[in-house]
């Protein structure tokens, strides 16, 4: 059990679990953008039209996300204004970073219940970096990846909030082949119908780190799924389990893999990390440094202090204090969210 629950009656304005309440402003609720609009704003006063996305270095404004994304060019930055913005975007092959101008408890993508939020699918380099959003209402893009799907490319995913989203595999993250690179996320209350509440890595490659995952279900997983030749590595996670599962991953027909899995905490020390009639559970590469712990979580799902999860992260890495790192989305040297 946790030391700390924090109930709360949902309103519009607050996304909320049994776990603390993450606040979200009411100005980021009202409409903004939308998929269908593909133009320029225009302006000839020199001065900022009302917009939803710019172009940061070309001084140009847009309607939607999309719009903003379908000119930019490699080394880009789309600057996203606050608000509730229901669209969903492609990176489309190219590298640029996607991010918010004030951060995501007042930006959002809500993908209406219609496929994958963000896909970045076609190759993108380490140069293409989403960060900054509460990503919510994704199902799935054929049937994988409620919130991002990621496939055959190397991004970064970071600072987000990945909440609210469903599929039948990977119900927040699904990342096959590629070299992705996700960490200090949160990644809330997804589900999945089979695999992978929280995220699934299928033939990936790349790192999953200092993210901090609660409340996430699945069938089968409800942190993780990693299967066929899985070499992403996870390290200072911070998960949080429902009580009536049998296991934390999903750990399924791996036909050779390099992987590693460090100094990750679960809340329930009597739910396996995989389960333990599980064929492979010999070779799942649990090399002691994992443990478990109850988190006490304050505002935001930040440690409190005196929490399981501080300064338990690996010994070689720090805080941006100085300190050894904490596990989950607050810890080690990208745990300043901007």
């Amino acid at each position: 059990m946790l030391l700390l629950l924090l109930a709360c009656t949902p309103r519009t304005s607050t996304t909320c679990t049994l776990l603390p309440c993450l606040e979200v402003e009411d100005s980021a609720l009202g409409e903004s953008g939308g998929s269908d609009s593909e133009g320029e704003v225009p302006t000839d006063s020199g001065e900022a039209p009302d917009h939803v996305a710019q172009l940061v270095d070309k001084g140009l404004y847009y309607d939607s996300i999309q719009a903003a994304i379908a000119e930019a060019a490699d080394g880009d930055v789309v600057l996203v204004q606050p608000g509730t913005h229901y669209e969903r975007i492609d990176f489309h092959g190219k590298g640029i970073r996607v991010t918010s101008a004030e951060g995501p408890a007042t930006t959002v993508l809500d993908g209406m219940a219609d496929g994958s939020v963000v896909e970045i699918r076609a190759m993108e380099p380490e140069t293409a970096i989403l960060e900054g959003f509460t990503i919510t209402n994704g199902e799935g893009t054929e049937a994988h990846g409620g919130g991002v799907f990621v496939e055959n490319a190397d991004p970064v995913i970071q600072h987000n909030i990945i909440r609210g989203n469903s599929a039948r595999i990977g119900g927040g993250v699904y990342l096959r082949h590629g070299q992705a690179t996700v960490r200090n996320n949160l990644i809330l209350d997804n589900v999945a119908s089979e695999g992978g509440g929280g995220l699934t890595c299928t033939n990936c490659k790349g790192l999953i780190t200092y993210n901090t995952f609660a409340g996430n279900t699945a069938k089968l997983g409800p942190f993780a799924e990693i299967y066929f030749e899985p070499e992403g590595d996870f390290i200072a996670n911070l998960v949080v389990l429902p009580e009536d599962v049998d296991m934390a991953v999903r750990f399924l027909e791996p036909m050779g893999y390099t992987f590693l899995f460090q100094y990750n905490l679960r809340s329930e020390e009597d739910i396996p990390w995989v389960e333990e009639e599980n064929p492979w559970i010999g070779d799942f590469p649990d090399d002691g440094t994992n443990g478990w712990g109850e988190p006490v979580f304050g505002e935001d799902y930040r440690l409190e202090a005196g929490s399981a999860g501080i300064d338990e992260g690996p010994p070689e890495e720090t805080d941006t204090d100085g300190s050894r790192a904490d596990v989950g989305a607050y810890g080690g040297p990208w745990g300043d969210w901007p």
